[in-house]
């Protein structure tokens, strides 16, 4: 066909669309803006049809874009789906225009262009508005079918969507968290991330961007919140996952208690362990305390480990005992663990020595006899024996608790710090022995490479062998001290080999 009459067509049709816009604004019904803004449109497209050149083109698309963002405008806001409906349509002509426009042989100015971004940024915008009455996944299904009617150099836009992308799955994600349907909840966190790495592309806006946006609030996104907020979700849901995967582990061993398979207690304890750590490393108290006491449950009601229950059922109720916490006081579980706590007290403080440690009775000292008024032979007069009292350790100066001694002795023997563990057993827990032998510990001995010869002095003075004359509780607090220190030997000697 002839250019010339191409052109014609094209001007025509292009004509009788501007004639029914500028008559828009006079329509009086919402119904007739409707349908009279569906007939510009048919005309632009056939002006399209028409068009000779990238420009007449991305002029058509553009005069389309605008006829529906009228008609968008013109719809109430009740009918909200039909409103997003156009408003989008908008967006997608205006992508289109703008695929046009920016061609390398394309003759419109950038003015044009920053024209045709503003436009579609101020459609998709009013999306977002619409779509913050949506809620959940609706909500995200809406936002998927608009991201494909954004275009990429719709910079603006591309940021506010991500990042609204990111909040909505964020949203779902701790929904499903909260119903304990982790597998749900760890693929909206996924998208969640996924969402918020997209929007980080898009969060540095050139400053010709900004001049033609004028943005103001929308330059400012509260985006270190959400990232941490999404960092967090993640690994609580992983948390609560383990701890969902421990207690059914535990409880088919509890159900086999005939034929109890070790794999599976320590397949719990695992569990139980990854989520303790996952709950210390975003702080969360619920987390770490039923981990703790599940832990303790274990070690008590299987390993037989009563020291060890013992702590984890200390640091639950220590957890719990906040304010904030109360509310975990309802728990099964912490029901459990102060059972069992009180249990091991009640076991540990037995009927001869109720609640405290006595330290052994010293000897006592001798009474001077007087002397004849005659003596015969100066052999014959008793000397006077004086028994010096030895040098208490601080501990035993007033009288403590067994169960919290050694539950702070254990405590410290796991932070895994050997020479702190070895300066507490000199400062607080010295026996008898070692306050006769009179060895102090020195900074060279604390050396890693001379620490086994140390672990092998200090071992002597808590040897049950050399505790025949003491009280019994405070022999066996001395023996578990021992253990802990011969396994201590054993691993430093593994590590050095």
């Amino acid at each position: 066909m002839d250019q010339t009459i191409l052109r014609q067509s094209f001007e025509n049709y292009k004509n009788q669309g501007n004639q029914i816009m500028l008559r828009f604004e006079m329509y009086p019904s919402m119904t007739e803006k409707v349908i009279n803004g569906q007939e510009a449109i048919d005309k632009y497209e056939n002006a399209f049809q028409y068009a000779t050149g990238k420009d007449e083109k991305a002029s058509a698309k553009k005069n389309c874009g605008f006829a529906a963002m009228k008609i968008g405008q013109a719809i109430e806001m009740k009918h909200n789906t039909f409103k997003l409906y156009w408003f989008t349509i908008a967006a997608s002509y205006y992508k289109e225009a703008y695929f046009y426009g920016s061609c390398k042989d394309s003759g419109l100015t950038q003015e044009w262009k920053h024209g045709i971004i503003k436009n579609a940024d101020m459609c998709l915008r009013q999306v977002l508005v619409i779509l913050s009455l949506s809620k959940g996944e609706e909500k995200i299904e809406k936002l998927e079918v608009l991201e494909n009617f954004a275009h990429s150099s719709f910079q603006n836009f591309q940021r506010i969507l991500q990042f609204v992308l990111a909040q909505s799955y964020y949203i779902v994600a701790l929904k499903f968290h909260l119903k304990d349907q982790f597998k749900e909840a760890a693929k909206h966190v996924k998208f969640a991330y996924q969402k918020f790495c997209k929007y980080q592309q898009y969060k540095v806006i050139s400053e010709d961007q900004q001049a033609i946006y004028k943005l103001t609030d929308l330059t400012q996104l509260d985006d270190d919140k959400l990232d941490v907020d999404i960092s967090q979700l993640e690994i609580r849901i992983w948390a609560a996952q383990e701890m969902k995967c421990g207690n059914e582990v535990f409880n088919k061993a509890l159900t086999q208690e005939e034929n109890l398979q070790m794999d599976l207690i320590q397949n719990a304890l695992d569990h139980y362990t990854t989520a303790l750590e996952r709950g210390k490393k975003i702080k969360d108290d619920e987390i770490q305390a039923e981990a703790q006491s599940m832990i303790g449950q274990i070690m008590y009601k299987v390993i037989k480990d009563s020291t060890k229950a013992f702590t984890y059922f200390f640091k639950t109720i220590e957890i719990s005992d906040k304010f904030e916490n109360s509310y975990l006081k309802r728990k099964p579980w912490f029901i459990k663990s102060q059972t069992y706590f009180e249990e091991i007290n009640n076991s540990m403080n037995e009927e001869k020595h109720p609640c405290y440690i006595v330290p052994p009775p010293l000897p006592k000292p001798q009474q001077q006899v007087p002397q004849e008024e005659n003596p015969q032979k100066p052999e014959d007069v008793p000397m006077v024996v004086v028994v010096e009292q030895p040098e208490m350790p601080v501990w035993m100066m007033q009288p403590q608790n067994f169960a919290f001694d050694l539950a702070r002795v254990k405590e410290e023997y796991d932070q895994q710090d050997y020479a702190q563990f070895l300066q507490l057993l000199e400062k607080e827990y010295k026996t008898d022995e070692w306050n006769k032998s009179g060895y102090k510990l020195e900074e060279e001995e604390l050396m890693p490479e001379k620490l086994v010869r140390t672990v092998m002095k200090v071992i002597k003075f808590y040897h049950p062998d050399k505790q025949n004359d003491i009280d019994v509780a405070l022999k066996k607090f001395y023996s578990e001290i021992t253990k802990c220190l011969t396994t201590m030997l054993l691993d430093i000697q593994q590590a050095n080999r």
